[in-house]
């Protein structure tokens, strides 16, 4: 921040020179500040009248909140006090603060990144004979040096006392600092033949994006690179999506509600990946929020065409990535011994979106409250084929599962490991031996049944983000069609990324994770627009009271009575609630759980998923306070009650 502030010290003495000698001196060659842009940027931020932009940002609700923070606070006030000393003098207001910056960012060293600053002073940068007063400009503070590059002139600035060194050079309208010479250098080198302000990809994205506000623009081929660092060696395949892009053109605007960025991407010709997947498959309507929970931390749309054709882009996706042969192989081989097709009994009812749902939990398991989610475009065509490849695996596996009626749904179990994977590709690759249910028009998916009873009981209760106010005002900031739809709980997003980011920039977000759960619904949406890609990512600000009232919904419900404790003794009336246990495997024999010391919580026997046998509850240290029995799932003979002494307090014949 220091560096910053030191720069914006030496345009306002620089620009107090300038507008004495040449204001009124008209510029005969003007240089676009993109061409001064060494080609490995992995951003640019481009702002046509910084100052305003600052002014804007700063009277809003979002930074005074923001502000709260100290690191930024720092930032904002040398800013202000930057501000303030130019909207005192007039004539440099008029000179500097109005023109446009250029900011662009540079791996050099390590990880760490370079910044250049291309200051466009238009008429006012004729100006050669600066450097020869520069010298008396800056006084004893400053060691002044100057070198020659290709027949540039570059001034070099040494602070005296401190480390901090300056490069500057100047080219017609323009001013260029850092304080890495070799941007400087390599600036120098662009200006004879630009690489990015002549790349057709760039064009093509910038000159779609408003010229109103703050132009940011990622070359995904850097950014890519540079942003390894926040991802885990093991999850690094994450980021493939990004270096499937070659330029991302993007607008951002704020007010007091929102934070809203919007733009254009291009597709890269040399590296298919799902980006192509979903730019070929067209777009659907998204209505997946029907079933969602309104306590999912995310849930991911897929809108398409048709099924089949997102199916048919998947396929040639695998071929080009080179596992065409042993996808095909295999899916041929697990159609023939099931004797089911793809295209009949799974493609024929499918509709025109699919998606991924994750809901908090109080309890942990593998892919922890994954669910798989398909429109039906037919739901009895669905029923009827489902339950065709669930008897034709029931011929030739040796699971004797029934399925069973939770609520009203049957829950069915599709017991073939990596059923989905084979017939459908990696992407499927977190279902395993899933069980599914039925919800209005959709058929989910979870390893999971516990998982499915809670979306079952949400919907019941209408506990959707469709019934939830906060989530239906947030949404109609987006379109209703799209080819991708990506919506996140912010408050979640911090706990679950410690199992994808370093352990430096996980510690990082945590420790600003206050701020980040003010901005509780985050959303991205994707859709083609003729060869691109069309992108908006909102975030929605809300004041501490109405974090603290959505929060709320995220407290994990009680549907599965894992959590259901007995801190106390039951008094006489009460009745134990234990009728929603639900095991997290519909072949499990035993269902527990514990408290958080450790200590066994209950044990429930079970029978084709459902309560069969005994049952006992314990306190947190250990002592039996119910036993009784289960027979289909009710309430069988004599139940007693006892307090942590084991005196007996009650019993119940059922």
């Amino acid at each position: 921040m220091k560096k910053i502030f030191i720069i914006f010290l030496v345009l306002f003495a620089l620009a107090a020179l300038i507008y004495f000698y040449f204001f009124k001196i008209e510029v005969n060659s003007k240089t676009n500040a993109i061409n001064a842009v060494p080609p490995n940027a992995v951003f640019i931020v481009d702002i046509e009248d910084p100052f305003e932009q600052w002014h804007t940002i700063t009277e809003g609700k979002i930074w005074r909140y923001l502000k709260t923070n100290a690191a930024l606070a720092k930032i904002g006030d040398k800013i202000d006090s930057l501000n303030n000393s130019l909207h005192n003098n007039e004539l440099l207001w008029d000179l500097i603060a109005s023109r446009p910056i250029t900011v662009s960012a540079h791996k050099v060293r390590g990880n760490e990144l370079d910044i250049l600053y291309i200051v466009d002073l238009t008429k006012a940068a004729r100006f050669s004979f600066i450097k020869d007063y520069i010298e008396n400009l800056v006084g004893n503070n400053m060691k002044v040096t100057k070198r020659d590059y290709h027949n540039v002139e570059i001034i070099e600035l040494d602070f005296k006392g401190t480390p901090d060194l300056l490069y500057l050079y100047v080219n017609n309208n323009l001013i260029i600092i850092s304080s890495t010479h070799v941007l400087i250098e390599n600036s120098i080198d662009q200006l004879k033949e630009p690489v990015i302000a002549r790349d057709l990809d760039f064009i093509e994205v910038s000159k779609l994006v408003d010229d109103v506000g703050i132009n940011i623009f990622l070359q995904h081929a850097y950014f890519k690179d540079y942003a390894n660092q926040w991802i885990k060696a093991e999850h690094s395949k994450t980021l493939t999506f990004i270096e499937s892009l070659v330029f991302t053109a993007i607008n951002a605007k704020i007010d007091d509600q929102f934070l809203s960025l919007s733009g254009y991407s291009n597709l890269s010709d040399s590296l298919h990946s799902y980006a192509h997947i979903i730019h070929n498959s067209g777009k659907g309507k998204v209505e997946m929020q029907r079933i969602v929970p309104e306590n999912s931390i995310f849930f991911l749309s897929m809108g398409f065409d048709s099924f089949a054709k997102f199916y048919g882009e998947l396929e040639n996706n695998i071929t080009e990535l080179g596992d065409g042969d042993s996808y095909f192989k295999n899916k041929k081989k697990l159609e023939k011994y099931l004797n089911i097709s793809v295209k009949e009994d799974l493609l024929s009812w499918i509709g025109d979106e699919a998606g991924l749902l994750q809901i908090s939990t109080s309890k942990k398991m593998n892919n922890n409250g994954f669910a798989f989610v398909l429109k039906a475009n037919d739901i009895e065509l669905a029923k009827e084929k489902l339950n065709h490849i669930k008897s034709q695996i029931k011929k030739k596996t040796p699971v004797k599962f029934r399925g069973i009626e939770y609520k009203g749904h049957q829950i069915n179990f599709l017991s073939v490991k990596g059923l989905f994977k084979v017939l459908l590709g990696k992407i499927f690759n977190k279902l395993d031996k899933p069980y599914y249910t039925i919800i209005d028009e959709y058929v989910v998916f979870s390893n999971h049944p516990s998982i499915l009873a809670q979306l079952i009981t949400n919907n019941i209760e209408q506990k959707t983000l469709h019934n939830n106010k906060q989530f239906n005002s947030y949404f109609k900031q987006f379109d209703r069609q799209s080819s991708l739809f990506l919506y996140v709980n912010a408050a979640y997003m911090v706990k679950g990324s410690k199992e994808y980011l370093s352990d430096e920039y996980w510690k990082l977000l945590n420790k600003n994770k206050a701020y980040i759960k003010s901005f509780p619904l985050a959303g991205l949406q994707i859709k083609p627009k003729g060869r691109l890609l069309q992108t908006s990512i909102i975030l929605n600000y809300m004041p501490q009271k109405e974090v603290m009232d959505w929060s709320s919904l995220f407290v994990p419900p009680n549907i599965l009575a894992l959590d259901t404790v007995l801190q106390a003794p039951p008094k006489k009336e009460e009745s134990i609630t234990i009728d929603d246990i639900f095991p997290d495997d519909l072949n499990d024999k035993l269902l527990t759980d514990t408290y958080a010391n450790g200590q066994l919580k209950f044990e429930a026997s079970l029978k084709n998923g459902i309560k069969e046998g005994s049952y006992k509850a314990y306190d947190s240290l250990g002592n039996v306070i119910v036993k009784g029995r289960y027979k289909s799932n009710k309430k069988s003979g004599t139940w007693k009650y006892y307090d942590g002494n084991g005196e007996l307090l009650r019993k119940e014949k059922h």
